[in-house]
């Protein structure tokens, strides 16, 4: 035992020893004691023991605030000891962590080292906790929500042409999760993606499901798609694109198909979009609908009412959550007045 670490003192009955410096957990002491009645030094005795200052538990200096998270995008990070810390300890002891998720099928929570990630997975609402543990028997407890949703696209998107004007019309999102609808993207192009390559854009708002698109020149295609703009800034992806023809007022009767018909898709393989062109020889409601082998729905393309015409649209291989679907075969059905056709597509990765 190191001299130096030992506190000496000569005992009184009574005596109160303090406790050790607070940067000391503590402290060994000596007690010497004798009758100092006759000189005799064999009539000393000494004794040593430790005095422990009382463990204070870690606590909780910074909460962290509930948040919104979208499936399979950007992570929560959280190092939980950068300013301002989640945890302090009074005794500045070292801290170990652990982070556990009441829905890991919702929103896991990994730390490593102090560095808090939490990923959304599903939509759903998890509840993550994190606990602060001295390694001495005090800890400290806190949570917080983290709700995961589908930031969805809008859905059946049409376009009717009227000399040189487009109207392009849509229906709002089938669920906007936890999200705030606030406003639509237009994207208007020449090229088979108006979403990748776009001439023109415009901002629509949330109470707002169409859009005219004027001082067009017949004989040119163009081709439109729209997403949705959540929360300020969270944009979902494209609905499927739509290419209309611009015609002028002697073509019209020209370009009406005279039969109802389903081409076809191309490129077929895929991997991940793929065309889809039909013809509309008279006003009628249509839905083209995409399903796995076994016969389970998992995409509807269209289901809406048509004029006359030649369309285009362009599936980009994801179901009607906007998830990405695995390789494979799928079936494709259209439906119109009395019409049906099933063709089949391969799905590659």
């Amino acid at each position: 035992m190191c001299a130096s670490h030992i506190r000496r003192t000569t005992a009184a009955p009574g005596r109160r020893w303090p406790l050790p410096p607070p940067d000391t957990p503590s402290e060994n002491c000596l007690v010497r004691v004798s009758d100092a009645g006759d000189g005799d030094p064999s009539d000393v005795s000494d004794a040593v023991f430790t005095i422990t200052r009382p463990n204070q538990a870690p606590v909780v200096d910074s909460s962290i605030s509930d948040t919104i998270l979208v499936v399979d995008g950007a992570d929560f990070i959280r190092d939980i000891n950068a300013s301002p810390a989640v945890f302090t300890d009074p005794d500045d002891d070292e801290l170990s962590y652990s982070a556990n998720s009441s829905a890991p099928a919702i929103a896991s929570a990994v730390l490593s080292g102090s560095v808090l990630t939490v990923s959304a997975l599903t939509e759903g609402s998890a509840e993550i906790t994190l606990t602060a543990d001295d390694n001495r028997g005090g800890q400290a407890v806190t949570d917080f929500k983290v709700r995961a949703g589908v930031l969805n696209p809008p859905e059946n998107l049409s376009a009717t042409a009227e000399d040189n004007t487009v109207t392009v019309t849509w229906d709002p999102p089938s669920s906007t999760s936890f999200f705030t609808l606030e406003n639509y993207c237009v994207y208007c192009s020449d090229e088979s993606d108006p979403y990748a390559d776009p001439l023109e854009t415009q901002t629509i708002s949330a109470q707002n499901t169409s859009f005219e698109h004027t001082d067009l020149t017949p004989g040119d295609e163009w081709y439109y798609t729209v997403t949705a703009i959540y929360n300020g800034d969270r944009e979902s992806a494209p609905c499927e694109p739509i290419k209309i023809l611009i015609v002028g007022v002697g073509d019209r009767l020209a370009d009406i198909p005279t039969a109802f018909m389903l081409k076809q898709n191309y490129p077929n393989p895929f991997n991940p979009t793929t065309t889809v062109e039909f013809d509309i020889p008279q006003a009628s409601h249509v839905s083209i609908i995409i399903y796995d082998i076994l016969g389970h729905k998992v995409r509807t393309l269209i289901d809406q009412n048509y004029r006359p015409g030649s369309y285009t649209i362009v599936w980009n291989g994801r179901d009607d959550k906007g998830l990405s679907l695995t390789s494979g075969m799928y079936l494709m059905r259209m439906r119109a007045a009395d019409f049906i056709k099933v063709t089949k597509m391969l799905l590659l990765e």
